[in-house]
């Protein structure tokens, strides 16, 4: 378009000074450099910059940012020739730049600028249709687009040759037609084909400056993709050890296994990429490699959504049964991220053996974080852990061989799954104790005494029972049936039965405690309590005080 411009400048523009950029992670900063070299004429007018970024972030008496309306008109000779603002690659506030607030400026001033009446700024800039969607958190610029905007199709073949070529006839060094038909062939049915190509054209003008025949330096870089791939090894290579790792796993977390198809790739929230060990800047920072221009290999999108307090790792402790770990389908901020060329699935040999060795880890992976986020969403529900076989000893097992790259949900999900089983086997160790208990007692002793001990363990049969231990139910069933029968010969007013009869009604209480049934805990403290009162009626006994005020305090904090 700038070219056409030049040659065909519009009737009102034919002295016009373009200004053309790329936002990158500074757009106020890019933008100010841009408009100091046109007022400076100098290459690298640094303190100017400066000036005019800081110009930018001021509002007028009406709280609006015109900071880039009065640079421009303060311009030398801007009546006769307006500036025409090109921001090219404009999804890159989204994508690459982190700051919300340096966005928002960024966009008002354009508006403001491209608003004034005194047409003087024209303002253009190109975005990914892709990125469509991310305009909707300015709705002006959102509306701007839908009104002003133009949708620019797809190049077909003989666009594409086009391009392909004539910027090297232009500079005198014709491309081999075979070539054009190759690189044609190879990127025509991907997204993104422009990006895709500019690996394999870079590559193989450096080669002509060489002398190199272009055929030879497609075959060695093996073709469009194979282009591709050598960038993503290049960037993983220069990676520290702990980078690679969560290269590693970012990648493969951001495809989509196909069953029977084709892999494809799936946009992933970074908080979810973190290990519980890191956190979503590490990712981040891994993944801007891979993202920022010259490489292009991943696309980074912003999120708005609030960012909630840090997660385990970097030293912070975090309650897992107090704050939720994650929220399905929210980047918290931090964004998404998506592999831009699938063409990296067939090229990358490294990303090909990762896939190969872990399939199936991923398919485990992929089912661990539903289960995770489902129990994390419904407050943590007991019910939804994996605490049973085979689920449990698949997880152990996934456990013992990926602990390292588990997320902090992923974690926390695991430890609740193991304590959740830890439990339930304490909790049939100790109705097994009781039916040892209760079967010495009907061999020997007195039957008065022996019918109230049968009472006084029934009633820990029946409270273990509620604690989610089905497994015993017919064993049970049938030995309590007996006590039934043994009721009207039991001794209500058996001072030593009562007191048993109190510190097991506690200690059920805390086991309901322990597996988070506060209702049912708060019950069977209440009858631990009534009981209590009615021995502390004893002023003599220093110890039932204590042991009635040590249940009424338990009682009163769980009303």
């Amino acid at each position: 378009m700038i070219p056409e411009l030049v040659r065909n400048p519009l009737p009102a523009m034919k002295q016009a000074r373009v200004a053309p950029f790329v936002p990158e992670t500074k757009p106020l900063e890019a933008l100010a450099t841009i408009l100091a070299r046109i007022a400076t004429n100098d290459d690298v007018p640094v303190s100017k910059a400066r000036e005019f970024a800081h110009e930018m972030t001021l509002k007028n008496q009406d709280e609006q940012f015109d900071g880039l309306r009065r640079i421009a008109h303060a311009l030398p000779d801007i009546a006769r020739s307006p500036l025409v603002i090109l921001v090219d690659q404009f999804e890159e506030i989204y994508s690459l730049c982190d700051d919300a607030e340096e966005r928002r400026i960024f966009i008002e001033n354009l508006i403001y600028a491209a608003k004034d009446r005194a047409a003087r700024i024209f303002v253009v800039i190109t975005l990914r249709s892709d990125f469509l969607g991310q305009t909707q958190t300015h709705p002006e610029l959102s509306r701007i687009i839908a009104e002003k905007g133009v949708i620019v199709p797809a190049m077909n073949e003989t666009e594409l040759r086009r391009a392909i070529t004539e910027p090297a006839q232009n500079a005198k060094s014709p491309m081999n037609p075979a070539v054009a038909d190759l690189l044609i062939e190879q990127a025509k049915d991907h997204e993104g084909v422009l990006p895709l190509l500019e690996f394999a054209l870079t590559q193989i003008w450096e080669g002509m400056k060489k002398g190199v025949d272009s055929i030879k330096t497609l075959t060695e870089i093996r073709g469009v993709g194979g282009a591709l791939a050598n960038k993503a090894q290049e960037i993983y290579a220069a990676l520290g050890e702990k980078e690679k790792r969560i290269a590693k796993r970012a990648f493969l977390a951001m495809i989509k296994l196909g069953e029977g198809t084709k892999d494809t790739r799936r946009r992933v929230p970074i908080c979810e990429m973190a290990a519980y060990d890191e956190t979503p800047e590490m990712v981040h920072q891994v993944l801007m490699e891979f993202a920022k221009p010259g490489a292009r290999l991943i696309t980074l999108s912003s999120d708005l959504t609030p960012r909630p307090p840090s997660l385990e790792g970097k030293g912070e402790k975090t309650d897992s049964r107090e704050t939720p770990l994650s929220v399905s389908g929210r980047g918290w901020g931090w964004g998404y991220a998506e592999i831009t060329h699938e063409a990296l699935f067939d090229h990358w040999l490294m990303l090909k053996e990762w896939l190969s060795k872990s399939r199936d880890d991923i398919r485990f992976e992929r089912k661990l974080s539903e289960a995770a986020n489902a129990w994390n969403e419904s407050g943590k529900a007991a019910g939804l852990l994996w605490w049973q076989s085979p689920n449990l000893d698949l997880l152990e097992k996934f456990y013992q061989k990926n602990q390292s790259e588990f997320t902090a949900l992923q974690m926390a999900f695991y430890r609740a799954s193991v304590r959740k089983d830890r439990m339930t086997k304490l909790i049939n160790r100790g109705i097994i104790s009781v039916l040892v208990m209760l079967t010495g007692f009907s061999v020997w002793g007195d039957f008065r005494a022996r019918s109230e001990r049968d009472r006084m363990f029934k009633r820990q049969i029946d409270a273990l029972e509620m604690a989610n231990n089905s497994g015993m139910q017919a064993y049970l069933g049938a030995y309590i049936a007996g006590f039934e029968r043994c009721k009207q010969r039991l001794v209500a007013d058996n001072l030593q039965v009562q007191r048993d009869s109190m510190f097991i009604y506690w200690r059920i209480g805390d086991v309901q405690s322990a597996l988070k049934n506060p209702k049912a805990a708060l019950q069977y403290y209440q009858q631990a309590l009534s009981i209590a009162e009615t021995l502390a009626a004893d002023k003599l006994n220093k110890q039932a005080q204590d042991e009635f005020a040590a249940l009424k305090g338990i009682v009163e904090s769980l009303k």
